[in-house]
């Protein structure tokens, strides 16, 4: 546990998030049919194969929730669509195994604006991570055939159309 080694919230993240020399783009990068290939075989290769080996564990695997800055950066470079492409893609690879059970939390919106979880734009701390066993043991955030379409449709619309530029004035992150 690192925890105690860092600082936390706006002024941390602040300290490291110099978004005034992102370089912007106008216009996002979709995902290319390469980078879907690589994200199968990987996904393939370090995950599914191990749960296909292991019918009789179940595994429990989450998507770390990045804090909206790190939205914000995917967003100005024009690589949000094609991370959350990619997220979609390998829900939609995982999802069929029973012995998977997936979890995001890209929709604790509320938490993601929180950045007195954050060290940096994607790091949180010891109490998030309390947190997110706690809503796994729960079942909050599992994935599923009948509900991943409208976690990522959701997902999509809110960190798409955020509006990031007032967010970061609010927090005075320049």
């Amino acid at each position: 546990n690192w925890n105690e080694h860092y600082s936390f919230g706006k002024d941390a993240v602040n300290d490291y998030y110099a978004r005034n020399t992102v370089v912007r783009v106008e216009s996002q990068i979709p995902i290319t049919e390469e980078e879907r290939t690589i994200i199968k075989e990987n996904i393939e290769q370090n995950v599914i194969a191990l749960a296909k080996e292991n019918p009789q564990i179940e595994f429990y695997l989450y998507i770390t929730p990045y804090s909206i800055c790190f939205m914000d950066y995917w967003k100005l470079e024009g690589k949000l669509e094609r991370h959350l492409a990619a997220e979609k893609y390998i829900i939609e690879l995982l999802l069929p195994y029973e012995n998977i059970h997936l979890f995001s939390f890209n929709t604790e919106y509320d938490t993601i604006c929180n950045l007195d979880y954050y060290r940096d734009v994607a790091h949180h701390n010891e109490g998030l991570n309390s947190q997110i066993l706690l809503w796994m043991k729960d079942g909050h955030g599992e994935l599923t055939e009948d509900n991943y379409e409208a976690y990522c449709d959701e997902v999509y619309e809110f960190y798409m159309n955020f509006d990031y530029d007032s967010y970061m004035e609010s927090m005075g992150i320049d």
